[in-house]
């Protein structure tokens, strides 16, 4: 089991720095350290399930979402409204792993989802790929 770090994303422009806001057996939730408020903030949530007992299956979400925020302006005596949600994106990628695959095909198939969606250039750091690779290939889940 690896310990639970600090995630940092980028477009190459602009990174996000999300730290440890809870965690049970099954979930881990980060949120962006720099935001404002906790409602606001983007939040990057690790889950994994455990399929029916038998099952010969292990099932590993992870899911981003990014809020966005109304614009505020002024009105007429200078009363300035406090920020609302105005809507939220979200991207999840789902994991399905046989009990029986290697390492190896584990990591192959989360490297090749994962070339699929980088069109531009998207960088994680390594502590990421220790942490996320960790629970997704290895099956050792963050504590």
């Amino acid at each position: 089991m690896s310990a639970i770090t600090n995630v940092t994303l980028s477009d190459g422009t602009t990174p996000i720095t999300f730290t440890h806001r809870s965690h049970t057996a099954d979930s881990l939730q980060m949120v962006d350290g720099s935001a404002s408020s906790s409602d606001t903030a983007a939040t990057l949530e690790l889950s994994r399930f455990r399929g029916k007992r038998g099952s010969p299956v292990r099932k590993l979400r992870l899911k981003l979402s990014m809020f966005y925020l109304e614009t505020v302006s002024g009105g007429l005596e200078g009363y300035v409204a406090p920020p609302k949600v105005a809507f939220v994106n979200t991207g999840t990628v789902d994991y399905s792993f046989n009990k029986r695959s290697t390492t190896a095909q584990c990591s192959y198939l989360k490297m090749m989802l994962f070339s699929a969606q980088q069109h531009g250039s998207v960088a994680i750091t390594p502590a990421v790929q220790d942490m996320l690779s960790g629970a997704i290939v290895y099956d050792q889940y963050p504590y």
